[in-house]
C-alpha cells in the first residue's frame, strides 16, 4: 500500500473536510483517510466514547475505514474521531458532525393542503406546487 513501513499517516488525496453537515434521516459516511504499511487497526468515537458493534444505526467497515450511521437524527451531532494504529505508531483525524434541523417550507396562498413528505433541506430549496380543483 505504501512505499515504506512506519506509523499510518494522513492520506491528503482521501482527507475530506473536518466539518461535515447533515439532515436528519439521510445517512451519513465518515472515511478515516489513512494509510499504512504495515496495515493499520482502525477505531472509531464520538464525543469521547468509542463506537461499538451494538450501537444500532452505526456500521464500522474495517476493509475501507468507514463509519456509516443509518437514519442520522440530532442526537448524532458531535465530534468524531478515527485512530489508526499500527506496530509503528497511530494518527488521529477529527470530524465535526453538524445535523441540521429541516427547514419549514412557507406558503403564499390560503390552500390547506394535508401531505406527508419527508424533505431534507440543507442549503436551499424552492418547492411549488399547483393544486387543481
Amino acid at each position: 500500500m505504501c512505499d515504506f513501513a512506519g506509523p499510518p499517516r494522513i492520506d491528503s488525496s482521501r482527507a475530506t473536510s473536518h466539518v461535515v453537515t447533515t439532515c436528519p434521516g439521510e445517512s451519513l459516511r465518515l472515511v478515516c483517510p489513512v494509510i499504512s504499511d504495515p496495515p493499520a487497526y482502525v477505531d472509531w468515537s464520538k464525543d469521547g466514547e468509542a463506537i461499538h458493534v451494538g450501537w444500532q444505526r452505526y456500521r464500522i467497515r474495517s476493509q475501507d475505514s468507514v463509519l456509516v450511521v443509518r437514519d442520522v437524527d440530532r442526537s448524532d451531532a458531535g465530534f468524531f474521531q478515527c485512530t489508526a494504529v499500527n506496530g509503528f505508531g497511530s494518527v488521529v483525524y477529527r470530524f465535526s458532525v453538524i445535523v441540521r434541523p429541516p427547514r419549514e417550507l412557507q406558503c403564499s396562498s390560503h390552500v390547506t393542503l394535508s401531505l406527508c413528505v419527508h424533505v431534507c433541506v440543507c442549503d436551499s430549496l424552492q418547492l411549488n406546487v399547483n393544486v387543481c380543483r
